[in-house]
């Protein structure tokens, strides 16, 4: 058994910059391809590849010499990948699973298809397919999105960006009292462990995460039917890695799944103070076929995004650095961007208290002294 490894990440953003510091433990290399020259892991990497991730002869070239490759976002080659897996290269996640994720549509399809609990839905090849008997509704590009980008809740058919052609998923709007997340790992043995569900907190105005509360606000049962549903996705993929199972908890009790991902997740940013195992260690521990690591919350936490400040873009500036970490238990995680953008994901802090309110008030707190904003 190798004692180091040579990893290849694939995307190079905050995601793989943690997970860098994770592996750092086990004396792995990790070698990075991503399209942008100044992609957070460049500077903490063996290797940087500047490349299309979209390219398949790009991946299998990048990744045709090391041990390992991690994907650390979705939309990237699966051709490429499913290249690397015919000449014996691990990938995480499997390049089949990655296909049938990284497209929306078919991953309500694949929900339907297990008997996974999740909302009703119908996929039009275009808008003029939709009608009024469809709103309201939550409207879906099926491929590209995140943060909030590719999502529209719709009342009526005006409300969907003109741009939008091709096909669309379109979901039942559902009455939701809260939004939950489940990590689940899953090594190549197909043993599981579950990270204690997380309450997610959506920023209104951008329709992306701003807060996580552990343990969740919620009732034992709800948690365990959670967990068992979560570990039930995992296990009907047959991933080989991390997978992130987004929930929501319904005004009539239901919980249903909205999304998943197969890669380390903003909802598991807390568990590098507050669990056992963080989630990038798990991951490593994974790719070297070690033990998982436990899951067990040691503190309940709180953990908040800091992103850019509205209507300023340019190089990145933090104010208030000193006054956020004279807040003792605060846990402050920069993702080295040079460009601060409106609402761009520019790094978290996580809080660790006795009493979650108290954590969440700490946590704002922190949110409030430190401000990421442009010299420009």
């Amino acid at each position: 058994m190798k004692i180091s490894m040579k990893i290849g990440l694939i995307r190079g953003g905050q995601l793989g910059y943690m997970l860098i510091e994770a592996g750092m433990k086990y004396s792995d290399l990790f070698f990075v391809l991503d399209s942008d020259e100044k992609a957070p892991c460049r500077n903490f990497c063996k290797e940087f590849t500047i490349s299309n991730p979209l390219d398949a002869d790009a991946v299998e070239a990048f990744g045709s010499e090391l041990d390992a490759v991690i994907v650390e976002f979705e939309h990237v080659s699966v051709e490429g990948l499913k290249r690397l897996e015919k000449r014996g290269i691990k990938v995480y996640p499997q390049a089949d699973v990655l296909a049938s994720i990284q497209d929306k549509c078919l991953q309500k399809q694949f929900f339907k298809q297990n008997e996974l609990p999740t909302s009703n839905f119908k996929i039009v090849q275009s808008q003029n397919e939709l009608s009024n008997e469809d709103f309201p509704a939550v409207i879906k590009q099926p491929k590209g999105g995140y943060d909030g980008k590719g999502v529209c809740i719709a009342k009526n058919p005006a409300n969907i960006p003109e741009n939008w052609k091709g096909a669309l998923l379109v979901e039942e709007k559902i009455d939701i009292e809260k939004e939950l997340g489940i990590i689940v790992a899953r090594n190549k043995k197909g043993e599981i462990v579950v990270y204690p569900a997380v309450e997610m907190v959506f920023h209104e105005g951008h329709n992306m995460l701003d807060m996580l509360v552990c343990p969740a606000r919620i009732g034992k049962e709800v948690e365990k039917k959670a967990e068992e549903i979560a570990k039930k996705t995992a296990e009907a993929y047959k991933i080989v890695g991390i997978l992130a199972v987004e929930l929501f908890l319904t005004t009539k009790g239901e919980i249903l799944i909205n999304e998943v991902a197969p890669r380390a997740h903003n909802s598991g940013h807390g568990s590098i103070e507050a669990n056992q195992t963080s989630q990038f260690e798990q991951l490593i521990r994974i790719t070297h076929n070690y033990p998982l690591g436990k899951t067990d919350l040691k503190s309940p936490m709180a953990m908040l995004n800091l992103v850019g400040e509205a209507k300023k873009s340019g190089p990145t500036k933090y104010i208030g650095m000193k006054d956020a970490l004279s807040e003792q238990g605060g846990h402050v995680h920069l993702y080295g961007k040079e460009e601060s953008r409106p609402h761009r994901k520019m790094g978290h802090v996580t809080v660790l208290d006795a009493s979650i309110d108290k954590a969440m008030e700490r946590a704002r707190i922190i949110q409030n002294q430190l401000t990421v904003t442009s010299n420009e």
